[in-house]
């Protein structure tokens, strides 16, 4: 009788046990951040392919202080990123991003258009 009853116990807490197992794997750890992503091999993803087209220079500032270029609602300066980006170069109406070999030109909105009173100024 003894047997009898300390194998079924034996057999009860290997349910339980598998059980358990199965819920554990289940559960979060509580410690982990929030934005966790596992880390995958990077070597088997493709490199993506970023949509520059959409990239707008809104405005420009260029003083002694400093040099700053708006792109896509972001102040960058010289030497800052873009989605891997590299900001290369500033001037009055556009602006030079480079990764790797890829180079990038953004005109500033407006830039090209002339100043009508001084072209009509220098006429008479």
């Amino acid at each position: 009788m003894a047997k009898i009853y300390f194998s079924r116990l034996i057999v009860m807490m290997l349910i339980a046990l598998c059980c358990l197992v199965g819920v554990a794997q289940s559960f979060n750890d509580p410690m982990r951040p929030v934005v966790y992503q596992p880390v995958t091999n990077k070597a088997q993803t493709a490199p993506q392919e970023i949509d520059t087209s959409n990239w707008v220079l809104s405005a420009v500032l260029i003083s002694e202080a400093r040099t700053v270029a708006l792109v896509n609602g972001r102040a960058l300066q010289v030497g800052d990123s873009l989605e891997g980006f590299q900001l290369i170069q500033i001037a009055t109406d556009r602006v030079v991003l480079q990764k790797n070999k890829t180079k990038i030109v953004l005109t500033r909105a407006g830039a090209e258009l002339i100043d009508r009173s001084a072209v009509e100024g220098s006429r008479k």
